[in-house]
This record gives structure tokens, sequence and C-alpha cells, in this order.
């Protein structure tokens, strides 16, 4: 009986803390997403060492592609760092200068043909940055 209340209380804990991001993306029911998603939703918290998110790409053809990162960072006078990689190892570092004001940060990374797993995170940077959506070029 513990372990069914428990999950109902989940269930009501996390449609309450969801009902306010109507256009923020979700996980059941996958509704189109916005290709530039500016605005509602975004990654944070890339400040402690396991933390990241993974997007899956697909490119036609294997081949160096410039990765924009749309991102801000997340401390006044502090730029926040981190790194996009590749499953294969392949890595590059990135660096948001300002805290507040959404910009654009371009890494080039070579990818397979195919999809790819892009993981954006700390890396050996500090973490303090957010993610509103990335672009393959």
């Amino acid at each position: 009986m513990n372990k069914i209340i428990l999950t109902a209380a989940l269930a009501l804990a996390a449609s309450l803390s969801f009902s306010g991001c109507a256009n923020d993306w979700t996980i059941k029911d996958v509704p189109p997403i916005a290709e530039k998603a500016d605005g509602f939703g975004y990654a944070s918290g890339f400040d402690t060492e396991a933390s990241g998110v993974i997007i899956p790409v697909e490119v036609t053809a294997a081949g160096t592609y410039n990765i924009v990162l749309h991102g801000r960072a997340t401390q006044d006078g502090t730029p926040g760092t981190g790194a996009v990689s590749v499953a294969d190892g392949a890595s590059a570092d990135f660096s948001f200068a300002k805290a507040g004001a959404w910009q654009d940060v371009t890494v080039q990374l070579a990818l397979p043909a195919g999809v790819s797993q892009l993981d954006i995170n700390r890396g050996s940077g500090n973490g303090l940055f957010d993610i509103d959506y990335i672009e393959v070029k």
C-alpha cells in the first residue's frame, strides 16, 4: 500500500510542477517542438560533474559540422563554460560570456553519417550556463 501511495504522490507532484509549463518539452506524447525554442523551456543545472543533457542529431553525410549552442551564462561577471561531445569521444569546449542575455556560440565537431548523441555537459568548465537550443549546420 505504501508503494501505491508514494507513486500517486509522485504523480501528483509531477503534474503540479509541470502544470504551468504548457510550452515546454514533454517526455510523454512529445508534441511538435519548434526548431528554435527560444522563450520557453531550457536546460539548466550543469554545475555538478555528473550533469548534462544528451541530444540526438542526424546528419546525412560524415563530416565536420558547426554546432551552434544558444545559451547564456548564469552568474554575472563569470563566463559559463562547458563542453559538447559525441559518443566516440570527440569534444569541443565552449563559453558563454554574458549572464541573462541569450547568445550563440559555435563549435566544430566531426560527426559520422546517421544519428549521433551530442552530450552537453560541464566538461572541465564551471557549468554555469543554460542551453536553450542547438543547431547543426
